[in-house]
């Protein structure tokens, strides 16, 4: 399509050459602008081919038996493409150079319906895309607000969990056509009388739209408060604006950013600490984060198995006239072991904080693995810079700190038969991890000085033979410098991710 004509109304294209059934995929231009790159299945094999915009014609470049895909120009006369063998998919240089002698191979299935015409009639056969006129299905050209095509989506009844007390509600959800804009309103209500009145009623509010997202909560509840120790319902009020977006976007390499600010009143506990109370329950925060990510994993893998992330995160609060600056980063490096799909990785964090240590807003807090019993968040939560298995919750505190873990992450065995067609693993992996910490480095009469040594065991089931779950066992010992040691057992099972 010519952009030109496209932005007026014109929506008139240009076949350069029809696959048929066969769509053709990761198609790149030269450097100079005069072919395209890419792959196909039209020969029943995917081989790279050529199109030449001067000759208006699509060549092809390879006729293989196992397969090639993503080509990328190196020079005039080659390219870089990934050969698929036995082993994965592993990088190989071809010649730039047009063949003749390509011929599609011979599809079993095809053969039998040549044999017998009559198998033909059996089956519907759809017509290819390009015999269909756009023009004559369009209902509507013009300009398309979102907003005025909002509509009720959806209405169903939830139960959450607020402090350590059900509740019962309806949640709305709302969108136009494209989900461009989304809006969801959940309502519920908590009948215990331990609770007092004014706690009772809880409501959130969230509205999408593009990469910002603007919130607000009454008595914020949630439901995977109503299993585990992790809490993220908090009495009081909140209303925040939050953007997100890419900076570089080239999987595996990636950079995102998010800047939130949010305004809360009437908190007991802060937002982020479940176990931390507030010195002033009006305040302001401001939330900047930039995360850099370029991670890789072999074929057989269940998660990235080396490469780097870096994380750096600023947080100021506004209280009682006074803004109190953090800023903490995180650096993580992983490599491949001789081991097939073992890894190990060194994943450091260190943090300042610029305000005094008696005020709750000022320091960073840390413990637990975080997990609750029945969870959606991230599985290997030990990770985060906020936790430490072996302790409780929230339990380590202060406004600086510095903090390195060692992992190791096994080979995960997979079952061919472990189950039933409803319901069965797919494989299960063991990581081994120990870390310490430091707060209040510069401060000898405050300082304290962790760590540990822990495990997690994970399987993942699948549930009805396409919805899958993880289920995670962990265990750690931890130990204050000079102390008794503390331990932790974790269960938890993530739904449906």
């Amino acid at each position: 399509m010519d952009i030109e004509k496209l932005l007026n109304g014109d929506t008139s294209h240009e076949v350069l050459f029809d696959f048929e059934d066969y769509s053709p995929e990761s198609f790149v231009f030269s450097p100079d602008g005069k072919f395209l790159y890419g792959n196909s299945y039209y020969t029943g094999v995917s081989n790279i081919v050529r199109y030449d915009f001067a000759k208006k014609q699509m060549d092809w470049l390879t006729n293989t038996e196992s397969g090639f895909f993503r080509p990328v120009p190196l020079s005039q006369d080659s390219l870089i493409a990934f050969h698929f063998t036995g082993k994965g998919f592993v990088p190989a240089i071809i010649a730039n150079r047009t063949i003749k002698d390509v011929h599609r191979i011979r599809f079993l299935g095809r053969a039998v319906e040549t044999r017998y015409p009559v198998l033909d009639t059996w089956h519907l056969k759809p017509p290819s895309p390009s015999t269909i006129n756009l023009d004559s299905i369009m209902t509507y050209s013009g300009g398309y607000s979102p907003f005025k095509a909002f509509k009720l989506a959806s209405i169903y009844p939830v139960v959450e969990g607020y402090k350590d007390f059900p509740a019962y509600g309806l949640r709305f959800n709302l969108a136009d056509p494209t989900t461009l804009y989304k809006m969801d309103l959940t309502v519920s209500y908590s009948p215990n009388q331990l609770l007092t009145e004014k706690e009772r009623l809880h409501a959130a509010f969230n509205y999408r739209f593009w990469q910002w997202r603007i919130g607000a909560t009454y008595n914020g509840a949630d439901f995977y408060d109503l299993f585990g120790p992790t809490k993220l319902s908090r009495k009081g009020n909140s209303l925040t604006v939050e953007r997100t977006d890419y900076l570089i976007f080239h999987e595996p390499e990636t950079m995102d950013y998010r800047i939130s600010l949010g305004g809360y009143w009437g908190l007991e506990r802060l937002p982020e600490f479940q176990n931390v109370p507030t010195s002033f329950d009006r305040f302001l925060s401001l939330d900047a984060r930039l995360n850099y990510k370029n991670m890789v994993k072999s074929l057989g893998a269940v998660e990235e198995e080396k490469g780097i992330e870096f994380q750096a995160a600023t947080h100021v609060n506004y209280v009682s006239d006074e803004f109190i600056p953090r800023v903490n980063a995180d650096f993580d490096y992983g490599t491949l072991l001789p081991i097939n799909h073992s890894s190990l990785w060194l994943r450091t964090s260190a943090g300042y904080s610029f305000g005094k240590s008696d005020e709750p807003f000022a320091n960073f807090y840390f413990g637990g693995f975080g997990n609750n019993w029945i969870d959606h968040g991230p599985i290997w939560r030990y990770r985060e810079d906020y936790s430490f298995p072996g302790v409780e919750l929230n339990e380590i505190g202060g406004i600086n700190y510095g903090k390195a873990m060692l992992e190791w992450d096994l080979p995960p065995l997979r079952f061919r038969r472990f189950g039933v067609p409803k319901f069965y693993c797919n494989w299960s992996r063991i990581s081994l991890f120990s870390s310490a910490i430091v707060t209040n480095v510069e401060r000898e009469a405050s300082r304290r000085s962790f760590a540990n040594i822990g495990a997690q065991a994970d399987f993942q089931l699948v549930i009805f033979s396409s919805l899958p779950s993880t289920f995670s066992l962990g265990y750690a010992l931890a130990a204050e410098r000079d102390q008794r040691f503390s331990k932790e057992f974790m269960i938890s099972l993530k739904i449906l991710h």
